[in-house]
């Protein structure tokens, strides 16, 4: 499965070997590498140049080393959490605007939207109809449910991902509501008529999967997002022109 490794390359070498073995389905997931002398050998190369190669392999996530009488380096399941951990730090430290934000979520969930409305089941609808009715009765009590009738806006958003029946939307969505919290609490305003709106939009994606309107459902959800997007840049604006009012009537009494 290995061959020596050359000089010059030393643990990439090594790195890459064991990637293209994974790859090939020579090594499975579950499977463990050989004993750490016998990679040596094989390899012909140190222990530590050998340990290297084992640690990148696993900030890779493609092993897992485990210590102890049954330890060893073992091949893992292949999902989505590196992904999931880079965007999420992206977005929870705001590395990336609401503009920049706003534009991906708009393709990303109007694509989703359109796939999960073309594959709909029974059960996927009807899980959207009850956080629908949930979210109504937060609307119904006012903004003191808020952050509560905001959890079930995340949990609809979600629903309709896993919809696609596809991983990918699932995870990047899933990644995305975790961590957009920051935004929401620096600029999304927490009012009634939020809620409403809110409330309003999701009834109509409800109806159009009902109804069997893919193409309106993608519709809805990429105006939904940009409309909230635009109220928090809004907000953000405001933000932004009373600090700057702010330094300018204290600087004019300095």
């Amino acid at each position: 499965m290995f061959k020596e490794v050359k000089p010059s390359r030393l643990y990439e070498d090594i790195v890459s070997q064991v990637e293209e073995a994974i790859e090939t389905g020579k090594l499975k997931p579950g499977d463990r590498l050989p004993p750490e002398r016998e990679l040596k050998g094989t390899f012909n190369t140190s222990r530590r140049t050998l340990r290297e190669g084992l640690r990148v392999l696993e900030n890779k996530g493609l092993i897992e080393i485990k210590t102890g009488p049954k330890g060893g380096a073992f091949v893992k399941q292949m999902n989505t959490d590196k992904v999931r951990e880079s965007l999420g730090l992206l977005i929870r430290y705001q590395y990336i605007s609401l503009e920049e934000l706003a534009e991906f979520r708009t393709g990303l969930e109007g694509t989703a939207a359109l796939l999960a409305a073309q594959k709909a089941s029974t059960e996927g609808i009807v899980e959207l109809k009850e956080l629908l009715a949930k979210s109504k009765a937060c609307v119904n009590k006012g903004t003191s449910t808020w952050d509560e009738f905001m959890k079930y806006e995340s949990r609809m958003h979600l629903a309709l991902a896993r919809m696609t029946h596809n991983l990918l939307y699932e995870s990047v969505v899933q990644t995305i509501l975790e961590n957009i919290h920051t935004y929401y609490d620096l600029y999304l305003p927490k009012g009634k008529e939020g809620m409403l709106e809110n409330y309003k939009h999701w009834s109509e994606i409800v109806e159009a999967l009902e109804k069997g309107q893919p193409d309106r459902v993608s519709s809805i959800i990429k105006m939904h997002i940009r409309k909230f997007s635009q109220y928090m840049k809004d907000r953000r604006f405001q933000q932004t022109k009373s600090q700057y009012g702010q330094v300018i009537r204290l600087a004019e009494t300095t």
